[in-house]
């Protein structure tokens, strides 16, 4: 979802059903090894495999 929309990281963990936003900021991190921002920026992480 944080790929698609112009939703804030707060909003897009409440849809989802995150009562804490942070959390879904660390899952972000943990499992994809990039930050929400990270995830936003078109082609630049295209295809590359995660560090």
């Amino acid at each position: 979802m944080l790929e698609t929309t112009r939703l804030s990281v707060d909003e897009v963990a409440r849809r989802v059903g995150y009562a804490e936003p942070s959390t879904l900021r660390r899952l972000i991190r943990r499992e994809a090894r990039r930050s929400p921002a990270e995830l936003r920026r078109p082609g630049k992480l295209a295809g590359k495999p995660p560090p």
